[in-house]
């Protein structure tokens, strides 16, 4: 944790991307958040809350206030493999102080999932995936 904040903390890197693809425990969602949980507490415990921010993406992604798994704004969140982004906390600060209204990012994201369709964005996670696989 401390290389990927030194080097997150350069000039050069400003965040970090954590694919992972070869894991098969984790590309069941549950235990995915299970993991996260876990490195979030790992955070805590080192004194990183409040410096890192952790963002997940993973294949079946969904979010707990929908109500239908079919639900296109899942889509934002879902990649090819389970992945992890860590954040600087005080970039995303000043990102969402010179943003403004932040709320559009999201509801802006979900248009274009729903302008995409479902099939077209599984089409897109699975080409991803059978690259990488192949």
């Amino acid at each position: 944790m401390h290389s990927l904040l030194a080097m997150s903390s350069t000039s050069r890197f400003r965040t970090t991307l954590i694919p992972i693809p070869n894991h098969d425990q984790l590309l069941d969602f549950n235990e995915f958040l299970d993991f996260c949980d876990l490195l979030q507490s790992d955070l805590e415990s080192n004194d990183y809350d409040g410096i890192l921010q952790i963002a997940t993406f993973h294949p079946t992604y969904e979010f707990s206030d929908k109500s239908s798994s079919h639900d296109v704004s899942h889509y934002t969140n879902r990649s090819p493999f389970p992945m992890i982004h860590l954040l600087l906390e005080h970039d995303v600060s000043k990102a969402v102080q010179s943003f403004g209204d932040t709320s559009i990012i999201w509801k802006q994201n979900i248009q274009t999932m729903q302008s995409t369709g479902i099939p077209k964005l599984n089409s897109i996670l699975n080409t991803i995936t059978a690259k990488h696989i192949n």
